[in-house]
């Protein structure tokens, strides 16, 4: 996570998923919801997590899945529960929160 920090400055990061809910398997992944400060078009996104999950992979022993989303997508979203950013509002385990800059 302290890479995570380092290389996005994100504005949260929340784990969701089997780990979140505390029924993870010795095959679970590790799911992160990354969201950052400036909204992301789908090009983007990928790009991005296509470059950090093979840093991560090397950082550490766990298969990890990233979602991404920019800030807004996330105020946008959080309250709809029938979206993915939705379910990881109400389920997730908020592991960094960052103010915004002012």
């Amino acid at each position: 996570m302290d890479y995570l920090v380092r290389r996005l400055s994100p504005r949260l990061i929340i784990l969701f998923g089997s780990c979140a809910r505390g029924v993870a398997t010795p095959n679970s992944d590790i799911d992160l919801c990354v969201v950052l400060e400036d909204r992301l078009d789908v090009k983007e996104r990928v790009t991005l997590r296509s470059n950090l999950l093979p840093e991560i992979l090397e950082l550490t022993d766990f298969e990890v899945d990233l979602f991404l989303c920019g800030i807004q997508e996330w105020e946008e979203h959080k309250g709809n529960p029938g979206t993915l950013i939705g379910k990881i509002s109400r389920e997730g385990k908020v592991l960094c929160h960052r103010q915004p800059e002012l």
